[in-house]
């Protein structure tokens, strides 16, 4: 029924009416309903009908039809009003699964425009049946499923709507399944199979069942899907042999790989679950697997091992059958084998006992092993007869019947033969003879026999001077033939003669423990020291230690490192001496002559004078060897009053270095007067006039500094510090003064120098860290790095060269000093002697650095070694206790029966952690023991029924530690079967009988027990009340509980502290001695080119010097500015005199020269004194005064570059 109403106005009209709607429209919408799949131009609806208009008047109007999908499903007939279809339509295709499905259409006509909207809907009819994914399916579902479980099938897809869509399913007859349907909230079905029967592949392997889809339309629709499901095997069958029982016979000896018998099972199921595996039961004795051997797939038993008569006469052997279902499913049977005796028993050799290392001194006659012999025949084939070779140390005797021990028969010597293989030879007296050879490897233990031996007797070493410090010099080698320990050897320095017979080596010199690497500690000055021998002792690491020593001659070789010193005539730097001639003198006439020295030797020392400036190049010449300087020329009256030169000295080294002087040559009326020796100084009249001179002197500072200029008097002024000076924090000033006087134009003049501050011993060494860890194996050899402790010290020279030591306290039972040493240069610590875990776990080594300085200051931190464990002991056998060389007897009843406990070996290890865990085990034998050993508890049993009239039975219980590699010990046991025998209560238990002194004994030890425990309470007690105290504790050291890094068993121990100072002192001590620790200082200073030794021009203007690096200069220093503050605050004391000492000459002698010191004279005007310092007054070349006395190095060798 069409239905016409209101709608909203359509914005999809083509653009031809566009322009018109602003017009007066009308709209309508009119529905609908048809079924899907009507053919071409079937009737819809008639349009001019349900509007109620004239279909006249519609094809007047030029109706349209607009759709709002690309295809044209419906067309109008103008003439007629009559909507029909136009193409085919499908539902599922054009809505898919929505349940309602509508087609718009729009009718457009003109005069006036009007559009209506006409919706259809498509009704949905059955044209689609319901389809599977696929036709077939395939479950595979095992056989023992449980009844209840499910299993999904894919659903069948209907794209139909409503009832046309998929109803419900339909499943063959079965008599295993059943099908459920779950139905979803949006109406989706899907079908389950669920069990409802058990499965059982045995009787029915595959079941096929047909799944029905089919929907609600009217005819139904329907599809199928055949379901073949796999029912996969359950291992629910067990093999089953073809009989219970198997019997063979055989030879004794057989050939290896002799077919026994062939055994036959079978199994019902398949796959793996249907697989059968043959094997020996584990009932079965471990001789017996090794003689008979079982093939897994086929059943074939088959001989592997010696069939022996006389060891088992029948063998009863116990086959499994296993399936390799899960879980597996067995069945047993037995095989019994008869063995047919022959003749055919070799001798027999058993050691008894035997010590595989032998020490080389062992005397002759000592014993080796103790070997019994034995032969399983009868008569004269059981008799032995036993031989070693002849060529060999050993010889046998024979104890008695069956027994014979090894003895040495000469002196043993390691070096020449270590190792030996002993092969006795046992053969009976049969025909023919039957023999067994037994091989005994015997390896010799060194003993410390031979002494080390230098490669050379001597080594001679050139060394040149100013070698860098720890330049390796040479390198010493000795050999030792013995072994391991004996074998380490330890290089030392001992002091000998040399060109100074006070001189010690150790003081220079340093020699690596291990490889002999001799090193410098500083470098070599070959105007100091030409020559020096000293002797290298190596001592091995054997107890007691054999040494030997070698001779070592270090000869100096010289650098040109010393620039020549001119002695006469002095003169300062920037100063000159002056000499006078008549205008009348004669040439060649001599004027004076320059003398200088070169503390070199050979070509460093050849000097050779030359004049490189002068005012009149042609009037004066300088010899070339002499220094003779002359006048070449009459003077005329044309030539300069005063005349200058420059000779420059210089040596014929290589690089050469070389000095110059200036000499003033004034030409006078007075005569050849010549004032050697006299400093130039300034006239009188040479300035500017005095009394219109007026000084203004400023101090001009980059930075505020700790200085201010105070005034003396009438144009003289001094330099005071104004506050406190820290050479840490600056270690020098640049100071420029500045001079002005009042004209005009104003004139100025300046003056910049570089002050030093020298240091003073004020801050003590620290460490990096005042406590630290090490850990070393124990056993290592003497001379051992353990750890290396390092400090730090702000000040320089002396003051902050560091010596380590190690400190004594007394507050252990032997000085640490026995056990440790530290190299007292850099803080490495070594060992002694060899460390004993087992005697010291732990050592608290303190240690202590100091500095040099004057007094010294020092500071002490701990090192806590820990000893490291070494499988180094073997187990030993605490029960049963035999002599080396005998065997323990133990009766056992004859009708023991299996689990009977024979005896129980006790062992213990000295070791600790894994090197301590032990096992017991017994060595193999030629015969299959009823006996075996308990691996952990060394409990010795019975494991099988003993046979009437048996044997004793000789066991060899091996003990062996878990330690890498293991070490081992030996108990030999001899079981006797006796009748009426009954072991007594101690043996059952294998404990020796008790006596009053084990009572006692056994007192003790529960005694000791309880003590040790109460022990251990109260001192976890107090680890605990320490860790809570140190939970509101910011910063503390408290006891430490250790595990051996080696062990994770029960090796706790207590750290012992090696002071009796408690936690809070050592805290405040460390947090004090840190306090006082300065920030460190920038060392990163030099001296400029005008304060740096040595002649002007001599030196490269891009170098610079250092401040003296050893404590004998510093001391000098200090000395010497100490010194120089006392005169210039006496005020009557000349710094310019004492030839450029500062005044120190007539003090402290010539030696303390201002070689070093920066010269801060400059200028610089003291009150009280006459002197002016010029920067001449002998500031570097003073020492020339006492050429044979004091230092004679100067800081001149660093011109040289």
């Amino acid at each position: 029924m069409p239905r016409a109403g209101q709608a909203r106005r359509s914005l999809g009209l083509p653009r031809v009416f566009s322009f018109c709607l602003f017009l007066h429209s009308s709209s309508a919408q009119i529905r609908y309903s048809i079924p899907e799949e009507l053919t071409r131009g079937a009737f819809v609806g008639n349009i001019a009908k349900d509007l109620g208009t004239d279909v006249a008047k519609l094809a007047a109007a030029n109706l349209q039809v607009l759709s709002d999908s690309d295809s044209q499903y419906f067309s109008v007939n103008v003439n007629t009003g009559v909507i029909m279809v136009s193409e085919r339509i499908d539902r599922e295709q054009l809505c898919g699964q929505n349940p309602r499905c509508f087609l718009h259409l729009k009718l457009a006509i003109e005069n006036p425009v009007e559009f209506y909207r006409i919706e259809v809907e498509i009704l949905d009819i059955n044209d689609n049946p319901p389809e599977f994914p696929s036709d077939e399916v395939s479950l595979r579902i095992y056989e023992l499923a449980s009844l209840g479980a499910r299993f999904p099938i894919q659903p069948a897809q209907d794209p139909d709507v409503g009832t046309n869509t998929l109803q419900t399913y339909h499943l063959s007859a079965n008599d295993n399944f059943n099908l459920n349907v779950k139905a979803r909230t949006d109406g989706g079905k899907f079908p389950e199979l669920v069990l409802e029967r058990a499965l059982d592949r045995e009787f029915r392997a595959f079941h096929y069942l047909v799944l029905t889809a089919e929907d609600g339309g009217s005819p139904p629709q329907s599809s199928k899907i055949r379901i073949t499901i796999q029912v996969l095997d359950a291992n629910d069958n067990h093999p089953v042999f073809d009989r219970p029982s198997y019997g063979a016979r055989l030879v004794e000896n057989s050939p290896l790989g002799t077919l026994v018998v062939k055994l036959n099972a079978t199994d019902v199921d398949e796959g793996p679950n249907g697989d059968i595996r043959y094997s020996l039961s584990s009932h079965n004795s471990a001789a017996l697997r090794q003689i008979f051997a079982i093939d897994e797939q086929t059943g074939e038993i088959r001989v592997q091992g010696n069939l022996d008569f006389e060891e088992a006469t029948v063998y009863e052997i116990e086959v499994e059958a296993k399936d390799m279902g899960s879980p597996t499913m067995e069945e047993h049977c037995s095989v019994v084998v008869e063995i047919t005796d022959v003749n055919d028993n070799a001798p027999e050799v058993i050691l008894t006992s035997f010590s595989s290392t032998l020490s080389e001194d062992a005397l002759p006659g000592t014993v080796v092993a103790v070997i019994h012999v034995r032969d399983r025949d009868s008569g004269e084939q059981g008799k032995v007869l036993c031989h070693v070779s002849p060529d060999l140390p050993f010889q046998l005797r024979k104890d008695y019947e069956h027994q014979y021990s090894l003895l040495t028969s000469t002196r043993l010597d390691r070096e020449h033969i270590a190792y030996y293989n002993v092969t006795v030879s046992a053969s009976d007296l049969g025909h023919p003879p039957l023999s067994r050879h037994t091989i005994l490897p015997i390896t010799l233990i060194d003993v410390n026999d031979n002494a080390p031996q230098f490669e050379q007797e001597s080594y001679e070493v050139l060394v040149a001077e100013n070698n860098p410090v720890g330049s390796v010099l040479v390198t010493v080698s000795a050999a030792d033939p013995d072994s391991e320990q004996n074998s380490r050897l330890s290089y030392s320095i001992l002091r000998a003669g040399g060109t100074d017979p006070g001189l010690d080596p150790t003081r220079y010199l340093s020699i690596h423990p291990t490889n002999g690497q001799v090193t410098a500690k500083f470098p070599f000055d070959y105007e100091q020291t030409t020559y020096l021998q000293f002797h290298v002792e190596v001592s091995d690491g054997g107890s007691p230690a054999l040494r030997n020593r070698t001779l070592v001659h270090v000869f100096v070789v010289d650098q040109n490192d010393n620039a020549p010193r001119v002695h006469f005539p002095r003169a300062g730097e920037d100063s000159a001496t002056q000499f006078r001639i008549s205008p009348s003198i004669v040439p060649p006439a001599l004027i004076t002559k320059v003398v200088a020295i070169d503390a070199d030797s050979g070509r460093n020392a050849w000097l050779s004078y030359h004049l490189v400036e002068a005012t009149d190049l042609g009037l004066f010449s300088v010899s070339l060897r002499s220094g003779e300087v002359r006048i070449m020329r009459a003077l005329q009256e044309t030539d300069a009053s005063a005349h200058e030169l420059l000779v420059v000295v210089r040596d014929a080294g290589e690089p050469p270095l070389s000095t110059a002087v200036t000499l003033v040559v004034l030409v006078e009326e007075k005569g050849p007067e010549a004032l050697q020796g006299s400093e130039a100084r300034a006239a009188d009249g040479g300035g500017l006039p005095t009394i219109t001179l007026y000084l203004i002197v400023s101090l001009v500072l980059i930075s505020a500094l700790p200085f201010k200029l105070v005034s003396s008097f009438k144009e003289h002024f001094s330099l005071v510090t104004s506050g406190p000076l820290d050479r840490e924090k600056a270690s020098g000033y640049n100071i420029t003064v500045r001079a002005m006087d009042s004209g005009s134009p104003q004139r100025a003049t300046q003056k910049t120098f570089y002050l030093r501050i020298a240091d003073v011993n004020d801050n003590a060494p620290n460490f990096s860290s005042p406590f630290d860890t090490a850990h070393v194996q124990e056993n290592s050899l003497p001379g051992t790095s353990v750890f290396s402790v390092s400090a730090s010290d702000p000040d320089e020279g002396s003051n902050a060269k560091l010596s380590y030591s190690i400190l004594d306290n007394g507050m252990q039972d032997v000085p640490i000093s026995t056990y440790f040493r530290i190299d007292q240069d850099n803080g490495t610590i070594y060992t002694v002697r060899a460390l004993d875990y087992e005697q010291d776990k732990v050592f608290q080594v303190p240690v202590e650095v100091k500095d040099a300085g004057s007094p010294a200051l020092s500071s002490t931190a701990v090192v806590h070694v820990f000893v490291l464990d070494e499988n180094d002991n073997a187990p030993n056998i605490v029960y049963p206790s035999v002599p080396k060389g005998s065997a323990f007897h133990q009766a056992i009843p004859a009708l023991a029966e299996p689990g009977y406990l024979v005896t129980k070996i006790v062992a213990v290890d000295a070791d600790s952690g894994h090197n301590a865990w032990l096992s017991y085990q017994l060595q193999e034998s030629a015969e299959a023991l009823p006996f075996q050993v308990e691996r952990r508890s060394g409990e010795i049993r019975v494991a099988q029924a003993l046979r009437e009239s048996e044997d004793s039975h000789r066991l060899v219980v091996e003990v062996r530690d878990n330690g890498t590699p293991s070490l081992s010990a030996c108990v030999v046991i001899v079981i006797s079967p006796e009748e009426n025998s009954v072991q007594d209560f101690s043996k059952s238990l294998d404990l020796p009988q008790s006596s009053p002194e084990d009572t006692n004994l056994t007192l003790y030890l529960i005694i000791s027990l309880v003590s040790i425990s109460l022990v251990s309470c109260v001192m976890f007690g107090l680890v605990a009340a320490r860790c809570l105290k140190a939970g509101s504790a910011s910063w503390t050291f408290n006891y430490t509980s250790c595990f051996s890094p080696m062990s994770d068993q029960s090796d706790f121990l207590f750290v012992k502290p090696f002071s009796h100072s408690s936690t809070a002192e050592t805290v405040a001590a460390y947090e004090q001695v840190t306090s006082t620790l300065q920030a460190q200082p920038n060392t990163d200073w030099r001296f400029s080119q005008t304060q740096r030794p040595g002649t002007s021009g001599s030196q490269n203007g891009e170098e610079a010097g250092a401040w003296p690096n050893n404590q004998f200069d510093t001391e000098m220093l200090q000395a010497m500015i100490l010194a120089s503050a006392n005169e210039a605050a006496d005020g009557n004391s000349t710094l310019g005199g004492g030839n450029g000492t500062m005044g120190l000459s007539a003090r402290y002698g010539p030696q303390f020269t201002l070689q070093h010191v920066p010269d801060y004279r400059q200028n610089v005007y003291i009150p009280g004194s006459n002197a002016t310092l010029t920067n001449a007054a002998g500031k570097r070349d003073a020492k020339n005064a006492a050429p044979a006395g004091g230092n004679k190095k100067k800081s001149g060798k660093k011109e040289k570059k």
